[in-house]
């Protein structure tokens, strides 16, 4: 692994602080250069961001084949940098159709942008799944042998699970924890997986005990979760975050979702991404 130096462009664009950010990018596609010289590579792959523009210009100065994937709804500054401004773009690939509207020379390159959509690990796909029975799933998730010991509720239970990513979401984690005791006590075939973030598992789970108790089989409180295949097997409605490859995760797993947009990243790219998945029906969007 070899690095290049790079930085992020800071909000607004005129900020003072894009002086330091522009040498280091400077910088970089110089040190890209030298290094694509020394390994003569047959191409160049960039995933968006700003850490691809570096070596993605040194690729198109070299007139080296760049093939660009853009993952979200509406692309990222450095995607539109490449392909609007340098139109350094040998091929394109994106995570959603819509991103196209953006990218204004896509439609003149020499190939037509393909829409591939993002990876995804092969088990989530809803064809692919190990866990075929959806009370087995809840079974393993909430650690009970036979899922009627804690909900009574066999096959007919529904399964919400509650994911703010691997930080958390601090205000997701503050509703949910204001509401879960009235929806467990008002719908008793409802279950609840919360995924809080290791930041915040710690002070939920120690505050949150007496709860697990009373609603054993029903609250699972994780501070992440790493199989995300037992998740889908057993989960019926998720309300998470909507990054580009979450959303991606829902669509291949065909699980319904209440997507909550961070209002804390880059140009609202969650909201985009959240309102591709709810014109094709598939989720719904709430604002935080």
């Amino acid at each position: 692994i070899r690095s290049v130096p790079c930085a992020p462009f800071h909000r607004p664009l005129a900020s003072l602080r894009n002086v330091r950010t522009l040498l280091l990018q400077v910088a970089g596609i110089i040190s890209a250069i030298w290094l694509l010289i020394r390994k003569r590579p047959s191409a160049v792959v960039g995933t968006g961001g700003y850490i691809a523009v570096p070596t993605c210009v040194a690729a198109w100065l070299l007139k080296i084949p760049v093939f660009l994937h853009e993952s979200n709804a509406f692309p990222g500054l450095a995607t539109r940098f490449l392909v609007n401004t340098l139109g350094a773009a040998t091929r394109l690939y994106l995570g959603f159709e819509k991103a196209e509207t953006y990218l204004k020379h896509a439609s003149s390159m020499s190939k037509p942008a393909i829409v591939t959509g993002n990876p995804v690990r092969e088990g989530i796909i809803a064809e692919n799944r190990k866990w075929k029975s959806k009370d087995e799933a809840m079974g393993k998730l909430f650690g009970l042998r036979n899922l009627s010991d804690g909900t009574g509720g066999g096959g007919e239970s529904v399964c919400l699970c509650v994911m703010g990513g691997s930080l958390g979401a601090e205000r997701i984690n503050q509703v949910v924890q204001e509401s879960y005791e009235t929806i467990l006590e008002t719908f008793p075939n409802v279950c609840m997986i919360w995924q809080t973030g290791e930041r915040h598992y710690a002070a939920i789970e120690e505050r949150e005990r007496d709860a697990l108790r009373d609603f054993r089989g029903r609250l699972a409180i994780v501070p992440f979760l790493n199989d995300m295949e037992l998740v889908y097997s057993a989960c019926d409605v998720c309300l998470c975050r909507s990054g580009a490859l979450t959303c991606s995760e829902l669509v291949a797993s065909r699980c319904p979702s209440i997507l909550i947009p961070s209002p804390n990243v880059t140009e609202d790219h969650q909201k985009r991404n959240a309102q591709e998945l709810e014109e094709i029906g598939g989720a719904i969007l709430m604002e935080e």
